[in-house]
């Protein structure tokens, strides 16, 4: 995802929501959306076993 594409997200995001952002804000929270996408895409990535099933309930 290039810069340019960040700052196109996070400004449509941001005006569906009426959150008003300066070009500074648009900028940072741009870069943090970039890395949280980077950092989605090697989750998505990891190949799980078929027999890997979640929990069916949380039980501390």
């Amino acid at each position: 995802m290039t810069a340019a594409e960040a700052e196109a997200q996070v400004a449509a995001a941001a005006a569906l929501q009426g959150i008003p952002l300066d070009a500074e804000r648009l900028r940072r929270v741009a870069v943090a959306f970039a890395r949280n996408a980077e950092i989605a895409a090697l989750v998505a990535a990891f190949d799980l076993p078929e027999s890997v099933e979640p929990a069916p309930q949380f039980q501390p």
